[in-house]
């Protein structure tokens, strides 16, 4: 791991902290006080090693421009009674004697779920901002860990991203996020190789954070002025195989539009095959058209399209979105 990617973890952990203690302490319906201890990379068999059987394991799944990841947050048992029984409205002396007895009720655990899915929110929150909205943090579900195997791959590299958070007198809580390290070096290293054998002129439009059209709309025009002022290169290709002629020369695109020019379901097809097709790199799938349903975006969504954006693309919503993406 180089040192880029290890400052930009470092920089995620203290977004996300402060994301977290303003919105735990909105739900709590308390001041918050938060710090962060130092983060780390481990095995899984490390994280397991540090919690007792007793505690506590919220999953979720890690979706995006690379095939489908699973990372979770690890509680200490007593931390997941003072989280859930803050939120089910437990006094201080109450909560101390549920922590004396290790006493994890069906209130307070149903109670935790909620909160767990309220802290993978926010993170996704943090980590969309922080990362272009390339990767979403969806919870699944929480269970004791004497009860339950995670469905993580052993064989692979995580960072652990501990967050404590203290409320009241002497409540206190410390959830640590387990996620892929593959995640961060996909975001912050796959820019970084240049290829070989290139001229300066040529290392600097390779450099040129680029946005790919597919297939070559009548709109191509538009997507140029939109990106033009956040310095990137509108890249119009017409198949997969020229996409991938890009990723092979170093190109670091950054967003891949399917512009159906108004055929939805076209676009949708597209999606689904292309998916494949990216979900190595830090790619993120927009798909546009028009006449949007509920149901087209449900099924836009499950083809593998991160956003989906409605025709023509002039909303004040996606241009927020593109200056985040090219700050």
């Amino acid at each position: 791991m180089n040192d880029k990617t290890k400052r930009w973890i470092s920089d995620l952990q203290i977004h996300a902290v402060k994301e977290m203690a303003k919105n735990l302490g909105m739900l709590l319906g308390t001041e918050v006080r938060s710090s962060t201890p130092d983060w780390s990379t481990v095995a899984l068999k490390e994280v397991l090693a540090r919690f007792s059987p007793e505690g506590i394991l919220s999953e979720f799944d890690i979706e995006g421009a690379t095939s489908k990841k699973s990372g979770g947050i690890f509680l200490e048992r007593k931390d997941g009674i003072m989280l859930g029984g803050s939120l089910a409205m437990l006094g201080e002396d109450a909560l101390q004697e549920k922590i004396a007895s290790q006493d994890l009720d069906e209130t307070i655990f149903d109670a935790l779920r909620e909160v767990a899915n309220q802290l993978v929110g926010y993170f996704d929150r943090a980590a969309g901002e922080k990362m272009a909205d390339i990767f979403h943090f969806r919870h699944r579900e929480t269970f004791l860990l004497k009860d339950h195997q995670p469905d993580f791959p052993e064989d692979r590299e995580y960072v652990f991203l501990p967050f404590r958070f203290e409320w009241g007198k002497s409540l206190q809580a410390e959830p640590g996020f387990l996620v892929p390290a593959e995640i961060f070096y996909t975001y912050t290293e796959s820019s970084t190789e240049k290829p070989e054998g290139k001229s300066s002129k040529d290392e600097q439009a390779m450099q040129t954070p680029a946005v790919a059209v597919i297939p070559v709309s009548s709109r191509v025009a538009n997507w140029e002025s939109l990106f033009e002022k956040q310095k990137a290169a509108v890249v119009k290709v017409a198949k997969a195989s020229q996409l991938l002629e890009l990723f092979q020369k170093g190109q670091p695109v950054r967003v891949l539009i399917i512009d159906g020019d108004g055929n939805v379901d076209a676009g949708i097809e597209i999606c689904g095959k292309l998916r494949q097709a990216v979900r190595s790199r830090s790619v993120a799938l927009w798909l546009a058209g028009e006449k949007w349903t509920e149901a087209k975006v449900r099924e836009a969504v499950k083809a593998g399209a991160d956003y989906v954006v409605a025709l023509p693309p002039e909303s004040p919503a996606l241009q927020a979105r593109i200056k985040r993406l090219f700050p």
